[in-house]
């Protein structure tokens, strides 16, 4: 099935793109960034994912599959922001190395992984189980999507 995407502000403007990346301080991986200035956002059809967790993570236990309600665009509203979800509502709580870019209908954030030999991984964010505050964040409530932005879009959407 392929999938659809519905509601998106795109086309985005290669230099809006450069300056979120700037302020964000990462480089996004190529798919993504097609994704960004072909959509900017929106809603996928279909909507639901699998997620592979280890067995040692708790994490493990809130589920095998969600849904994704939006990703993230760059834009001057506040909801469904690419930059206010990472700069702002989320500042510190992610691990590093991901940049949030999209939610399901629970809060819980869909992830990409912008830094280190796994670059483009897409990863899931259970927000119930983030680490308590003050303290830094690590990967025990991230789960594994699929290996790039490009493969969740085209095998992982059911």
């Amino acid at each position: 099935m392929s999938t659809r995407i519905l509601d998106d502000l795109g086309p985005l403007a290669t230099s809006a793109l450069d300056d979120a990346e700037q302020q964000l301080g990462v480089r996004l991986p190529a798919d993504y960034r097609a994704f960004m200035l072909q959509h900017n956002g929106g809603r996928p059809e279909p909507d639901r994912f699998d997620i592979s967790w280890q067995a040692s993570q708790a994490a493990a236990a809130a589920g095998k599959s969600s849904l994704l309600s939006w990703f993230f665009s760059i834009y001057e509203e506040r909801e469904e922001n690419l930059l206010v979800a990472n700069r702002v509502d989320f500042r510190g709580r992610l691990p590093s190395g991901t940049v949030a870019i999209g939610r399901d209908p629970g809060g819980n954030l869909l992830l990409l992984r912008t830094t280190g030999s796994r670059v483009g991984e897409v990863l899931y964010w259970l927000r119930e189980m983030e680490a308590e505050e003050g303290t830094t964040p690590t990967e025990d409530n991230v789960g594994f999507v699929a290996d790039s932005f490009d493969d969740f879009l085209a095998n992982r959407l059911h």
